[in-house]
């Protein structure tokens, strides 16, 4: 099976929090920081930022939380936009928020990755950058193979793995979102696609529990 790669974009080490609770905080991109699109936010002129988005992410890192953003881009593999222009919007996207990482998952359903949500690759992946010696202190684009460790789960058992972290979320507005937070043992909270994070900070701030899901 051929190694595939997630893209990580680093954000400035000014994203880090000052106080740093250990808790790391996974979002989505589409339907939780932007609007999304029926035929995919393909370039930096389609890039709608929710009202407050920005705020609630200051709000986390201002909390302690570090912002890893997780995201399926399938277009790109598909031939709707290059790399290039997805390196456009991401660079964008950190240049204004408090955004540390970003990691895409470019690769089509079809072929099978690891990283790809609900598979919790990307999850995992982010927690070995972000926890362990891997971080970057420079505003980078790099590639990490997901491979068959950081995706492995058992979809079929009755009790949610544990997180590495209890104050640990995942924030999406689709299964595939709840799904890699529910593999990865995360806190869920799920978004209304026209308002998103903004709905759901403060809960996450103030440590509800989340949503209950069952990922089959």
């Amino acid at each position: 099976m051929p190694q595939h790669e997630a893209i990580a974009h680093w954000g400035s080490v000014n994203s880090l929090p000052k106080n740093w609770n250990g808790a790391i905080a996974y979002l989505d991109r589409d339907g939780v920081i932007n609007k999304g699109l029926p035929n995919y936010v393909k370039s930096l002129d389609e890039l709608d930022i929710f009202e407050g988005a920005l705020e609630s992410i200051e709000y986390l890192v201002d909390e302690g939380y570090v912002v890893c953003v997780v995201t399926n881009q399938s277009q790109v593999s598909r031939g709707y936009m290059s790399k290039t222009d997805l390196d456009i919007i991401h660079s964008k996207l950190l240049e204004i928020s408090k955004i540390r990482l970003i990691l895409t998952c470019i690769h089509h359903p079809n072929q099978g990755c690891n990283c790809r949500k609900p598979s919790p690759g990307m999850l995992r992946l982010g927690d070995d950058l972000i926890r362990g010696s891997k971080q970057s202190f420079e505003d980078l684009i790099q590639s990490y193979v997901v491979n068959d460790e950081l995706s492995r789960v058992n979809w079929w058992s009755d009790v949610k793995p544990k997180s590495t972290n209890s104050l640990d979320v995942m924030v999406g507005d689709r299964k595939s979102d709840l799904g890699a937070g529910w593999a990865f043992g995360t806190r869920l909270f799920k978004t209304n696609n026209r308002i998103g994070i903004v709905e759901v900070v403060e809960d996450i701030i103030t440590g509800k529990d989340g949503i209950e899901f069952n990922p089959v």
